[in-house]
């Protein structure tokens, strides 16, 4: 795709005297189509294909044709990026171990964006411990269930009579008072 019909792709925006092009991948059939049509094909018709990779250079609409494909397939698509890993000059490809270097880069690189665009529950297997999103819900529950389960261990031992005493707070004011906080 041209330069031209890269900024012709994307929305235009005016300040001042300079005119700002945006960036975001934008899918337009005209030009995205084909490729779409043999990702489709590829998935749709050939179930021992699992994975593929698209590789172009910058601004060639490979982001707007993966982003279309992933409205279509979600379900289906794990999206992994890489940048380039740079040129391997002529001495770089004969040394082995230069190689097997930039091999388990690339290798932890995919793994590391599997592991983490993932649930963990869709990955069993994995023994990988990584932080996940507090859920509000859960933890406010099990900050009732813990409360209530203080509170009963409080009022069974006769704690709360002596908390009482001590504070001239009557039991059941005690008990509420620890369900509340």
């Amino acid at each position: 795709m041209s330069n031209e019909e890269a900024q012709g792709q994307t929305e235009t925006h005016k300040t001042g005297p300079l005119a700002l092009h945006g960036l975001s991948p934008e899918y337009q059939e005209k030009h995205h189509k084909v490729y779409l049509d043999v990702l489709n094909d590829a998935v749709d018709n050939h179930p021992e294909i699992r994975n593929i990779a698209l590789t172009g250079a910058y601004g060639t609409g490979k982001s707007s044709i993966l982003g279309e494909f992933r409205k279509e397939h979600d379900e289906r698509v794990v999206s992994i990026s890489l940048s380039s890993v740079g040129d391997w000059g002529a001495e770089d490809a004969a040394d082995s171990n230069v190689a097997d270097e930039k091999m388990n880069l690339i290798q932890k690189e995919i793994v590391k964006q599997i592991l983490y665009q993932e649930k963990p529950s869709k990955l069993p297997s994995s023994r990988f411990v990584r932080a996940s999103r507090f859920r509000r819900g859960f933890g406010m529950t099990l900050a009732a269930l813990i409360s209530l389960l203080v509170t009963g261990i409080i009022y069974l031992t006769g704690a709360s009579g002596s908390l009482g005493a001590s504070t001239g707070v009557t039991p059941v004011r005690l008990i509420v008072t620890y369900g509340v906080v």
